[in-house]
């Protein structure tokens, strides 16, 4: 007799086969679970689809180890800008640079009134 049909034998004499059937889907499931550890991460990572383990992870956690620029990729300039306040969105710009800013701001504003 082969070592899984013994080891399912023993679970059905153990568990009394007439008080509470021991199924195969419980046999399999007990098994993988006295094996697991011995199965590498990778081994286990296989068999778990990507979208079942990002729903386990939190926002934190599936940003981790992400750089700023991967995590802004997709997102618009709009998306990025909201929330901040102006002096963050005018931090690391020169005062000059923010004059000519301003400066071609109010020329696009007159040439519309025309």
């Amino acid at each position: 007799m082969s070592s899984i049909m013994n080891q399912l034998f023993v679970k059905y004499k153990t568990e009394g086969v007439t008080a509470m059937p021991y199924t195969i889907e419980d046999f399999r499931r007990d098994y993988v679970l006295e094996y697991l550890d011995r199965l590498t991460p990778d081994e286990i990572l296989k068999k778990i689809r990507a979208d079942e383990l990002v729903k386990r992870l939190s926002a934190d956690d599936r940003l981790r180890g992400l750089s700023a620029d991967d995590r802004l990729r997709g997102l618009s300039a709009d998306d990025r800008l909201r929330g901040l306040s102006a002096d963050d969105r005018l931090r690391g710009m020169s005062p000059d640079d923010i004059e000519a800013y301003l400066k071609k701001l109010k020329q696009k504003k007159k040439s519309k009134k025309f």
